[in-house]
């Protein structure tokens, strides 16, 4: 915004030494242009910063929604997440890949 402001003393600047009414209204047009580029710039910048708090939320938001659980027992590695359909399940902890069951029943 520094370079609006510079546009807009200059212009008040120039206004008190013109002598011709034509250059006089030049001058108050530039002015007034000025004005209207400032006022858009600031609804630019609070925009931008509501788009970034919405885009902060909406990561927490993800995150919370990718939120998983992991437990490691007897050298198993055990994770919850809606992956696993909210439930326990076994993994490997070295490839980290689903253990298979046999029968039912998990085998290590």
């Amino acid at each position: 915004m520094g370079s609006i402001k510079d546009i807009v003393d200059l212009a008040k600047e120039l206004e008190s030494s013109v002598k011709n009414e034509k250059d006089l209204e030049t001058l108050k047009q530039i002015h007034a242009l000025a004005s209207d580029l400032q006022a858009k710039q600031f609804e630019i910048v609070e925009r931008d910063i509501r788009l970034m708090e919405e885009n902060a939320e909406l990561k927490r938001k993800l995150e919370e929604k990718d939120a998983e659980e992991t437990l490691l027992k007897s050298g198993i590695e055990f994770r919850r997440s809606k992956k696993t359909g909210n439930e326990w399940a076994a993994f490997c902890p070295k490839c980290h890949l689903p253990v298979k069951t046999y029968g039912g029943d998990y085998t290590y």
